[in-house]
């Protein structure tokens, strides 16, 4: 088995293909064309399909074949699907059945299945969540049976997914003032969102997926990307300042999810943007736009600190999102 770190670049239009080292290092083995405005990337559980989205003007999603022994990304012969919008963050239900993308500006979000021989994509249906205000991000918990969803009006939302992959509302609740980024911990008994206020608001999620009032945690100016290690002991958080961006580290309490600042702010180089952790727990990663790098850090498996790498891994022009899988090759 192979760690593999894939880096949509946003202004360059390609993907970065990074294989993670024993010690947590990045090596460049390949880079793929994708679009303008690239932004996210998701690798098919299967391991066999990569998928992309894009906020530039072509506006499809883009489908590849993965080639699981070195990583590397080629076209799908399935083609790329053409979505007829801006598409930002993509998930996918760990059964690998069906795949949500979040579009942004509109409110809506769009449902998809996964044909398992070829990762091709159809169309299901369109949610709307926010009839005036954006949709900020999606996420799903790790059993795939239910999925979460910020809007820029200050409210997060809960759907179950049925066997058809569509998906029923089941409950709203305010998540404070700009809610960003969502994070659901392995255990899927807590939500948290990120949020332009400066917190982090921690939901309670109950096993038919009702959200728990909100309990609220500063995080720094106008945070934004947030991860939870595998182990659900430790979460990150990324808040820009004026000129610098920091990464913040709690503890998640294994009973109540509350959170726990754990250390003081590790200081980053340029504008970061989005964080992403390695399936093994052992390491963090994060894109910085202006340095169009990957900056790395060892995390701590005692208390969730971070040191530094020595060195940032160079990737395209304006990094913007990033993930760190294990493939079977």
């Amino acid at each position: 088995m192979r760690t593999f770190a894939y880096v949509a670049n946003h202004d360059s239009g390609d993907i970065s293909v990074f294989e993670v080292a024993a010690n947590g290092a990045l090596k460049l083995v390949d880079s793929t064309l994708a679009e303008s405005g690239v932004y996210s990337i998701a690798i098919h559980p299967s391991g066999r399909f990569a998928y992309a989205t894009s906020m530039g003007p072509q506006r499809n999603i883009l489908i590849y074949a993965v080639d699981a022994a070195t990583g590397s990304l080629s076209p799908s012969p399935a083609g790329h699907l053409a979505a007829g919008h801006k598409t930002k963050q993509i998930r996918i239900q760990p059964s690998g059945r069906f795949l949500y993308v979040n579009s942004g500006s509109d409110g809506t979000f769009g449902i998809y299945s996964v044909a398992q021989d070829t990762g091709a994509l159809e169309e299901l249906d369109r949610v709307l969540v926010g009839a005036s205000s954006s949709t900020e991000d999606l996420q799903l918990d790790a059993s795939g049976r239910f999925l979460f969803a910020t809007t820029s009006d200050g409210s997060v939302s809960s759907f179950a997914i049925e066997e058809d992959g569509l998906l029923r509302l089941i409950d709203s609740a305010p998540s404070g003032e700009s809610p960003k980024a969502i994070a659901v911990a392995p255990s899927g008994s807590s939500l948290y969102i990120s949020s332009e206020s400066g917190n982090i608001s921690a939901h309670a999620i109950d096993p038919e997926g009702f959200l728990g009032t909100a309990r609220s945690v500063a995080a720094g100016t106008e945070a934004s990307s947030i991860a939870i290690d595998p182990s659900g002991r430790f979460a990150y958080v990324l808040s820009p300042e004026v000129s610098s961006v920091r990464v913040l580290a709690y503890s998640i309490h294994s009973q109540t999810g509350e959170l726990t600042s754990e250390e003081s702010p590790t200081a980053l180089p340029g504008y970061a943007t989005s964080l992403a952790i390695s399936p093994d727990g052992r390491f963090l990663y994060c894109t910085d736009t202006t340095g169009a790098a990957v900056s790395g850090f060892e995390i701590n498996r005692d208390h969730g600190a971070l040191a530094a790498m020595t060195e940032s891994f160079v990737a395209g022009t304006s990094p913007v999102g990033i993930t760190v899988v294990s493939l079977t090759g």
